[in-house]
């Protein structure tokens, strides 16, 4: 009986065995191509990418201002805009002045008023008038320069009354808001209305006191000039902060300044009751 392959079909022999399988795997590996077969190694990792360049530097800023340098450079463009926009600035300084600024204002005024006097107060001529408008009416100032010939005691009682003035002004126009107007105010927003009133003074102060080197008669129409600029400023200021109609705020600002001079009255009358001029070293006395 014929035998046949099982695996390529040829008829073999008695007792013999086909080669078929081992002839077709020595074929098939001779024919293959290195790194073909089941048993290749695996493939090379794929080269790192290039390193990317490094982004440039940027340019170093230069150093911002401290905040003190900030505050000082914004109070000096506000000395510039007060004289070239004076009624849109004091609106906007008056509507969101910070109490920084406002305390820099009043004592800016304080201290150039308490400078002006202490350095007129070598001139007979003018002193006593001068210092009168300067404190608001203090009858004692003119025995506080004859105690002090280089007027250093007159330095710390203008400063005193100077910037008293502006508070006890402040606290009047708030307690006149709150029961006249019905227009309850902070008394903080009232006094910051105040600070554009303070450059004001400042400024006609210093040229007073420039002015008097030649006569006492234009110091002291600046002194006036420097009093109503600033009540002015004060006024659009109110005007801003309180919401209320110019006619209201004019009216305000007369009763408040009508019952501010009578409370200066009634303080440099009771002054003399309490310094009496025998208390004082010989010499003195009051002046005005």
């Amino acid at each position: 009986m014929a035998r046949y392959c099982f695996y390529c079909g040829r008829e073999l022999a008695p007792d013999e065995k086909c080669d078929c399988r081992t002839r077709g795997a020595g074929a098939g590996a001779g024919s293959a191509k290195p790194g073909a077969s089941t048993n290749a190694k695996k493939a090379a990792p794929p080269p790192p990418p290039p390193p990317r360049p490094k982004p440039p530097k940027p340019p170093k800023r230069p150093r911002a201002p401290g905040s003190a340098g900030l505050f000082w450079k914004a109070r000096g463009s506000e000395a510039v805009a007060f004289l070239t926009r004076p009624a849109q600035t004091i609106r906007r300084v008056a509507s969101g002045a910070s109490g920084t600024a406002t305390a820099a204002y009043l004592l800016l005024s304080a201290a150039v008023a308490a400078g002006s006097a202490a350095a007129l107060a070598g001139r007979a001529s003018a002193q006593g008038f001068l210092a009168f408008l300067l404190t608001g009416g203090i009858s004692w100032v003119g025995a506080g320069a004859d105690l002090a010939k280089p007027g250093l005691l007159l330095v710390p009682v203008v400063f005193a009354a100077v910037l008293a003035q502006y508070l006890v002004l402040a606290g009047l126009f708030a307690l006149a808001l709150r029961f006249l107007l019905r227009t309850p105010t902070p008394y903080v927003r009232v006094l910051s209305a105040g600070a554009p009133a303070a450059f004001y003074m400042s400024v006609l102060t210093l040229l007073a006191l420039l002015s008097s080197l030649g006569a006492a008669m234009p110091a002291t129409h600046l002194l006036l000039a420097g009093a109503v600029l600033g009540y002015l400023a004060w006024f659009l200021g109110l005007s801003s902060v309180t919401g209320q109609g110019e006619d209201r705020t004019f009216s305000l600002m007369l009763f408040v300044l009508f019952l501010f001079a009578a409370l200066m009255a009634a303080v440099a009358g009771a002054l003399p009751a309490a310094f009496p001029a025998s208390a004082l070293p010989s010499g003195t006395g009051r002046a005005y």
